[in-house]
């Protein structure tokens, strides 16, 4: 039921981010850790040896994995562990070699992921600096509602019919789910593994409520609970496959899947869109081997990064972001993140400037020794909805 229920949430899966390898790496391992640690419990409880060992493994291994693919993971995770070290001590009496198994995996991992805990601390440090997530209080619950069942999560929300529609379809299912388990547990169903599922998505995103008050930075974002998404399909198929209504269980299965077409057909049109190409045909026809690129945006400069890799690029961090250089690495070697246009000292030839909406950064190069050769041409992509406005300067 879990894998047939998983195969109507998938199509969802590409419309969350662009980012979708880390998220769905992420998703994988940590319903993978979830599957397996379940199963090394009711090993536990059940006083059952049968796969006990290989339930184990194969838990720590996607355990490890899951905490070097993303922090939400990490944190996933690390509940995961706790809870089942939890009931291994309780049954230890009865079960010592199964409780020492858990300390010692326990354990390894923690050694595992030491050579990333300079990272973690480091970019914690940098986020209680500043962070690039706004305040997002009055739309967060409407986000959260209806995380899993529309397209792309926006970065800058707003109020639309998509929107509050899915929000009252996530609550209308919510509420179905807490009922439904509630009478299970009156019944004596097997609903354990799905309570657990459902505890530890609400756990983690109260966790990182509450860390986001610590540290008084908005970590609590939507867009990474799509991490979780496997535990709530788990919990969702296990509550599914005991509803002795098939008929509610069909109206879940079609709504899902009109939802799932809808977010795909919304994700295509966004991404593959012919009206996307009209940059990047206007670029290729007229960039120059010799020429360089900047931009101060790396939203739209990282999609010229990626479609000019061998033509020269620079990052102009004009907004004084910090501790930016380590992480936008990876759209070197052609990119080069820089704080000023001191780069432009000694350079003569032609310049391309990507600018964004507000045409701020072209204002603000240096214009000594500089003639424009081509004005601003503004192209607009559904894309992200990003903005180009692509001048292009000559130094001499």
């Amino acid at each position: 039921m879990f894998f047939s229920f998983f195969a109507f949430f998938l199509p969802l899966m590409p419309a969350y981010s662009t980012e979708i390898r880390m998220y769905g790496w992420a998703l994988l391992f940590v319903t993978l850790a979830g599957i397996y640690g379940y199963r090394f419990y009711k090993n536990i409880k059940d006083k059952n040896l049968d796969g006990r060992r290989k339930n184990l493994v194969l838990f720590g291994i996607f355990s490890i994995l899951s905490c070097y693919t993303h922090y939400y993971a990490t944190a996933t995770v690390a509940v995961m562990n706790l809870l089942l070290l939890i009931s291994a001590f309780k049954n230890k009496s009865s079960n010592k070699k199964a409780f020492k198994g858990v300390l010692l995996l326990d354990i390894l991992q923690i050694l595992l992921f030491i050579p990333w805990l300079g990272n973690l601390f480091g970019q914690i440090n940098h986020v209680k600096a500043g962070f690039w997530i706004g305040d997002q209080v009055v739309g967060f619950p409407f986000d959260l509602l209806g995380l899993q069942f529309r397209r792309y999560i926006n970065e800058h929300f707003n109020f639309t019919f998509g929107v509050i529609a899915a929000a009252v379809i996530g609550l209308i299912y919510y509420i179905y789910l807490f009922g439904k388990i509630r009478n299970l547990k009156r019944e004596n169903g097997d609903i354990k593994a799905a309570s657990l599922c459902f505890k530890i998505y609400v756990g983690i995103i109260l966790m990182m409520a509450v860390f986001s008050l610590i540290i008084w930075e908005p970590v609590l974002y939507t867009r990474y609970f799509v991490i979780l998404t496997g535990l709530w399909i788990l919990g969702s198929s296990i509550v599914l496959s005991n509803e002795k209504n098939k008929r509610n269980v069909l109206v879940i299965v079609l709504v899902t899947v009109i939802l799932s077409c809808i977010a795909n057909v919304q994700n295509i049109n966004m991404n593959m869109s012919s009206t996307n190409k009209e940059m990047v045909s206007y670029l290729q026809e007229n960039v120059k081997e010799d020429d360089i690129i900047i931009y101060s945006n790396i939203g739209n400069g990282g999609v010229v990064c990626a479609l000019f890799p061998n033509n020269k690029q620079y990052f102009v961090n004009l907004a004084g972001w910090e501790d930016i250089e380590d992480a936008y690495k990876a759209y070197g070697p052609g990119m080069e993140t820089v704080s000023d246009f001191s780069f432009l000292d000694g350079f003569t030839g032609r310049i391309w400037v990507i600018d964004s909406e507000a045409k701020d950064f072209y204002e603000a190069i240096p214009k000594e020794n500089v003639v424009l050769l081509r004005d601003a041409r503004t192209f607009y992509t559904p894309y992200h909805g990003y903005v180009y406005n692509i001048s292009l300067i000559e130094k001499y």
